[in-house]
């Protein structure tokens, strides 16, 4: 659960929508809608492998501390399907363990790029052509960011 609990933080915990995507809720609390990142809606993120395209976000909402959007395939997304695939299955699952594994193998391939530039670390879902993740400037644990292409 490290990776879920450097990414939510102590005082949040995730849950499934009822379309599927993961929600961050406030312990205590009704959760974190309303708090909206303006500015973010429309804009385009990019996942890339190296200096291969893997695809595209187009910003469609902005809830903090998740942004969602549409997600379209590049050419090399093929090759990484099956782990966002499996990071789903291991999340339903609540196999924070599994999850970790299979997500450590996603942020060493791939580097989330937003309209200004590389991000430092993210948690990122990609399931049927929508995506939902949220993101920093620094690395999760304090420790150095990988950026593997900008």
């Amino acid at each position: 659960m490290k990776i879920a609990s450097r990414l939510l933080g102590d005082r949040f915990r995730s849950r499934l929508s009822e379309s599927g995507v993961m929600l961050p809720v406030e312990e205590g609390g009704n959760g974190l809608r309303g708090l909206t990142a303006m500015g973010f809606e429309g804009q385009v993120w990019r996942l890339v492998s190296q200096d291969e395209p893997v695809g595209e976000i187009v910003i469609e909402e902005a809830d903090f501390p998740w942004l969602r959007g549409r997600f379209i395939a590049g050419p090399a997304f093929a090759a990484f399907e099956p782990l966002f695939t499996r990071s789903g299955v291991l999340a339903d699952a609540e196999d924070w363990e599994g999850f970790e594994g299979v997500y450590e193998e996603i942020t060493k391939a791939l580097s989330l790029v937003s309209p200004s530039g590389p991000v430092a670390d993210f948690l990122l879902h990609i399931q049927d052509g929508h995506s939902w993740f949220r993101w920093s400037d620094e690395p999760f644990d304090g420790g150095e960011a990988t950026v593997i292409a900008s």
